[in-house]
């Protein structure tokens, strides 16, 4: 909700395959595990097939990763919109990133006046079509703000999770209405009776023809109607207009913490599993054990191992300077990173240098 930003598109389509009709209602957490890659896709079973993956553990990070955006923008009021009286100003110094703690997007509490504060920030990426993302957070116990976890590409393409802080046991999910005559396909259900005080998983799939909604991985309802159809982005944030929806400006601080977000994806201007768009190589310290590469070059979409490696361009990396989602394998050991790969793996992607953020991971 309350999106006004032109989004450009690439129109080289990758669609995600959904298996709707196949699709286990009672899918677990632990099923994520089962994800596989073939044929240059990552396929989720009972859901689809996608050409991306990332999961950022935000305690883990000290800057912000390259693949997400903080917002910097403002939305003018309309004086002939009740439910609109305030302008609005997301800006970066309510997105606050420390390292051991969840990422924390912050309304400020007594604001009385135009701009209200608030928090936002987005994919890096606008060419998104279809996906599985779970954000798992806490929410505030604050009244008077929205917080929403969505997909944006206008006002008539987009899907949302929202959470009313005025209405703590109930969460409202979306797909707004496709055309000015069509009706807004929405239902509300029981949140978690815990959800301010402890962290629980918010999830939708989009996939083509059907939205669906689960809550710490147990189902909760599809929409049919007004799925959206075309590439944009993912957007979390925690805001407040004064109208009835958002309700306040609230009283006090309203903090919507978020520690993690887990996404599979299609990007339409990306072939391969998690493809840069230029080679990107980095040498790494022979580890021991069987199946850990020694040196090797990362290269898009395969990693080769390297009998001659230079011993003076070997990665020392230390670890409190790393702020890359590294792939699921790695280790830090001794000052060193080591990746144990499987004979079967053929896609490994990491930075090209030290210290820097990597926008993907494999």
């Amino acid at each position: 909700m309350t999106k006004l930003f032109g989004l450009s598109v690439v129109l080289a389509i990758f669609a995600a395959s959904s298996s709707a009709t196949s699709l286990n209602e009672t899918d677990s957490l632990e099923s994520r595990t089962a994800a596989t890659k073939k044929s240059c896709m990552i396929t989720l079973p009972g859901v689809g097939r996608f050409n991306q993956y990332v999961k950022y553990d935000f305690a883990k990070w000290s800057k912000f990763p390259l693949g997400l955006s903080i917002s910097n923008y403002g939305i003018t009021a309309d004086p002939e919109d009740e439910e609109h009286p305030f302008d609005q100003f997301y800006g970066p110094k309510n997105v606050i990133l420390k390292r051991g703690r969840p990422l924390q997007l912050r309304v400020p509490g007594g604001q009385t006046q135009s701009p209200i504060q608030g928090a936002e920030f987005t994919t890096a990426y606008d060419d998104i079509l279809f996906s599985s993302v779970r954000t798992v957070a806490k929410v505030s116990n604050v009244a008077g703000t929205c917080h929403g976890f969505f997909f944006y590409k206008s006002d008539t393409q987009e899907t949302d999770i929202e959470i009313r802080t005025s209405f703590p046991t109930t969460l409202f999910l979306t797909n707004q209405k496709s055309s000015p005559k069509a009706l807004t396909s929405t239902f509300d259900t029981k949140s978690p009776l815990d959800m301010t005080s402890d962290f629980h998983e918010y999830r939708f799939d989009w996939l083509k023809g059907v939205t669906k909604f689960y809550v710490d991985g147990k189902f909760v309802g599809s929409l049919k109607k007004n799925v959206p159809t075309m590439p944009g982005s993912m957007v979390w944030n925690n805001w407040a207009n004064g109208g009835s929806w958002s309700g306040g400006p609230p009283e006090r601080d309203s903090v919507l913490e978020i520690r993690s977000i887990e996404m599979y994806y299609n990007r339409t201007s990306v072939t391969g599993v998690n493809s840069f768009a230029k080679t990107k190589t980095h040498n790494y310290t022979r580890a021991s054990g069987g199946m850990t590469l020694s040196c090797f070059s990362i290269q898009r979409a395969k990693a080769r191992a390297s009998t001659s490696c230079d011993k003076k361009k070997k990665a020392h990396l230390e670890d409190d300077k790393i702020d890359w989602p590294m792939h699921p394998s790695t280790t830090f050991n001794n000052g060193l990173f080591e990746i144990s790969i499987p004979k079967s793996s053929v896609t490994i992607f990491a930075p090209a240098s030290s210290p820097i953020q990597s926008e993907e991971q494999w």
